[in-house]
């Protein structure tokens, strides 16, 4: 579930990210709101790469991960933290953070 997502949001697809992330959760994609429509202004084409920088994987089958995705003409990362757990034996992404800060997002590390 991880993988798919991380691919949307490289390829600049901010609206497949949403729906690929926010299954579980009540209202959905509608909860990225304006931050969506934000992405889609500022990265219209993605971006150029990404990297997994740290992976975590707890023995009950909770995976967390920090990607981040480089972002054309910039030096500055923009770095996203995805924790996907299994649910009614399926994973599930059930928590997402995203900013240009890497600790606002490496903060999300448990």
């Amino acid at each position: 579930v991880m993988e798919p997502a991380k691919a949307a949001f490289l390829a600049g697809e901010f609206d497949r990210f949403a729906e690929l992330t926010t299954t579980i959760m009540r209202d959905g994609p509608a909860l990225f709101g304006d931050a969506t429509e934000r992405l889609k202004t500022l990265f219209p084409s993605g971006f150029e790469s990404c990297q997994t920088i740290a992976q975590r994987r707890d023995m009950g089958g909770m995976v967390q991960e920090v990607t981040t995705f480089n972002i054309r003409g910039s030096t500055a990362p923009m770095s996203i933290y995805l924790l996907a757990a299994p649910l009614r034996g399926e994973m599930q992404i059930s928590y997402i953070n995203f900013n240009t800060t890497m600790n606002d997002v490496l903060d999300s590390l448990r």
